[in-house]
């Protein structure tokens, strides 16, 4: 029985061997260290008198270390914190702990709509009420699952929306990995991994991102209130092979992103929506989009993810 209960004890990287391995461990090292030492102090005059202290000191800190890994296996998978001193304080995977708390949220993979749904349809609407939802908390959780939840497009939607609006300030990465699902694999600041995924994004990506922000522009120019009309210098749309005049009224329906229906725009969100629509044709290719998998993440991020917190 005593077997059975060590065998189902978790087992850390650290100190692999179990709990009660650990505690058995430290008088069995003492004792073979202060034999160690009598034995080479009685055949070699060594360690030297002056030196005992320090020799002590080793051997009680060796015996010692099996209980030492097995406190920072357990840190590192509950997210627990060691304080040092001289002010700051060392926090293992803290954000997988934040993750848990009422001030963050999982996301829906490929933000509620699954590959190959038509995103003018109902699938649209899903994909704004995760990113409305999202917003609305400081830390969004974006679990890549086993490397197919994810496109890089709607990733890129995703941080285009949290770095305008500041909220989610923190995306937390998770994944599948070695068959244990939800692995932590780091954070980053929203803006930080923007501009990153824009250095390594497509041609294709990038110049569907300025195209958006180009129509996200706009129709921010247009929007003057009550008034549906305004005067603008450019004829709408922007596609019209017969422009009208310059002088022509243009109205925000007429600017308003397509992908959006007949329905009321969601105001906050608009932006996001000419991103949606300008990636469309790659999201429509027959091989999609490029999946964002736990190597792809580091190779567009690197450096930037954070799995080890300092904490003020």
């Amino acid at each position: 029985m005593a077997n059975r209960a060590d065998r189902t004890t978790p087992r850390g990287n650290l100190w692999p061997f179990g709990t009660r391995a650990a505690i058995l461990s430290v008088p069995v090292l003492l004792i073979a260290l202060l034999v160690t030492v009598a034995v080479l102090r009685r055949a070699a005059s060594w360690p030297p008198p002056q030196w005992n202290g320090w020799a002590l000191l080793a051997i009680v800190v060796v015996s010692v270390l099996p209980l030492i890994l097995l406190v920072l296996d357990k840190l590192a998978t509950t997210g627990g914190s060691i304080k040092v001193p001289g002010g700051f304080e060392v926090a293992f995977a803290a954000v997988t702990t934040a993750a848990t708390s009422g001030t963050s949220m999982t996301i829906s993979g490929n933000l509620g709509s699954p590959p190959g749904a038509a995103i003018v349809d109902s699938a649209g609407t899903s994909i704004f009420e995760a990113l409305r939802e999202a917003a609305n908390n400081p830390i969004a959780v974006v679990d890549l699952v086993d490397g197919h939840a994810w496109w890089e497009t709607r990733l890129l939607v995703l941080l285009s929306g949290a770095s305008r609006l500041n909220r989610p300030r923190v995306i937390v990465f998770l994944a599948t990995q070695a068959t244990k699902p939800r692995r932590f694999l780091g954070w980053a600041p929203s803006p930080e991994l923007l501009h990153a995924q824009l250095a390594s994004a497509s041609q294709a990506e990038l110049a569907a991102y300025r195209s958006a922000q180009a129509q996200a522009g706009r129709y921010a120019l247009g929007d003057v209130g009550q008034n549906q009309v305004s005067q603008l210098p450019w004829p709408s749309p922007l596609s019209q092979a017969s422009p009208p005049p310059p002088d022509t009224p243009v109205s925000r329906q007429d600017l308003r992103p397509a992908i959006l229906g007949p329905g009321p725009a969601p105001r906050d969100l608009v932006p996001e929506a000419f991103l949606l629509q300008a990636l469309t044709s790659i999201e429509s290719q027959p091989a999609g989009p490029p999946h964002v998998t736990a190597t792809r993440l580091h190779e567009m991020f690197g450096s930037l993810l954070r799995t080890i917190a300092l904490d003020e």
